[in-house]
């Protein structure tokens, strides 16, 4: 059993799409309404990391956490890495094991991904930070950025255009792509209206298709009808992630 702590519902629709047909729980939020789970959010995600150990410790810990990047927060890998460390450090202490060991590690082949394999207690975890930023001039970098470059491949965009139903027979795939990331940037970008995280070019791509969908249920939708060797290539580090993790 993988146990995925997400920092937001983007990731967990990716997440579904990954670890399809795979045994795995991703941990919730606190319940904000009747039919709406919250996502953990970066606060979240070392307590329940904490709680997680604390509950599996005498089983085993199969744990993937996903992170973005706020850089507009200060934030680096290096202190998102050594607050998951203190947080297992500590967490150890209090269940009477050895910390001494906690270090973790960056994966071979992915500077994003970072690693702890432990004997006592039994665990084994890997930390994925969204680091692939799709605009250099983006605040902060996300799993919407991955998302996004999967969307731009011009056979996701024929894809979603055969599959919405509008009628679209006359638009070119490369067509979209152009109006997205030139075109309507450039309007706003002229009418000083900042594109400050791929969260916003998704919400003109969403548009632009008349999907009227949320970034979560694009994410979902994009996945959807992308091609698995572009889905292989954009989340390569992910899935190197979950393969350390004993995945596929």
């Amino acid at each position: 059993m993988i146990h995925v702590l997400p920092e937001g519902r983007t990731e967990e629709k990716v997440i579904q799409k990954i670890l399809h047909n795979q045994n795995y729980k991703v941990w919730q939020g606190e319940r904000r309404g009747p039919r709406e789970e919250s996502p953990l959010g970066k606060s979240q995600l070392n307590p329940k990391l904490r709680t997680l150990i604390g509950d599996k410790h005498l089983v085993g810990v199969r744990c993937l956490l996903l992170r973005d990047l706020d850089a507009h927060d200060n934030e680096t890998e290096q202190r998102i890495r050594q607050s998951i460390e203190v947080t297992i450090q500590n967490t150890l202490r209090e269940l009477e094991y050895n910390s001494s060991q906690v270090v973790l590690s960056p994966l071979q082949g992915h500077t994003n991904v970072f690693t702890l394999v432990l004997s006592q207690p039994d665990i084994r975890l890997a930390l994925h930070i969204a680091t692939t930023s799709w605009q250099e001039t983006f605040i902060k970098t996300t799993i919407d950025d991955y998302v996004l470059t999967l969307s731009l491949y011009e056979e996701t965009v024929e894809a979603l255009i055969n599959s919405n139903g509008n009628g679209w027979s006359d638009v070119q795939s490369g067509e979209i792509v152009r109006k997205i990331t030139d075109e309507i940037s450039t309007l706003l970008t002229k009418n000083h209206i900042p594109l400050r995280e791929a969260k916003d070019f998704v919400r003109l791509y969403a548009a632009v298709m008349q999907l009227h969908t949320s970034p979560p249920v694009f994410a979902e939708k994009v996945l959807a009808h992308a091609e698995s060797d572009h889905i292989n290539t954009v989340f390569a580090s992910l899935k190197a992630a979950i393969d350390f993790l004993g995945g596929e």
